[in-house]
């Protein structure tokens, strides 16, 4: 009697080991589904997007030009910051394929390095 008493925790523990193992493949394909569309989207609004922000630095930077001097640092820091984000922007446009295999690569390999006990 106490033999199966002991068999069933056992049997109960890899049953659960095998479903998160298959919960773990499934929340993978969610993931890379999920990076692939965030790759689309930074591939079509992205450079658009680095080209706004430039446009608008330019204007921020020629309005501080004519505003006083506390203003004028105000909107000079305002456009270096647009800048950056611009800067920031187009490369993640421009590396978000490479981004996007790295990851997809890092992801697979954890979930089929996994072992089922």
């Amino acid at each position: 009697m106490q033999q199966k008493q002991k068999l069933r925790p056992i049997a109960l523990y890899s049953k659960c080991n095998f479903g998160n193992a298959l919960m773990g493949t499934m929340i993978a394909l969610d993931i890379i589904s999920m990076l692939n569309g965030i790759q689309d989207l930074l591939i079509r609004i992205g450079p658009i997007l680095s080209a706004i922000l430039f446009i608008c630095a330019g204007i921020f930077y020629a309005v501080g030009q004519f505003m006083p001097s506390y203003k004028r640092a105000s909107l000079h820091t305002m456009a270096i910051d647009m800048i950056i984000g611009a800067v920031v922007v187009a490369v993640l446009s421009v590396g978000s394929t490479t981004l996007a295999e790295a990851s997809i690569h890092l992801i697979s390999n954890q979930t089929t390095n996994t072992t089922v006990v």
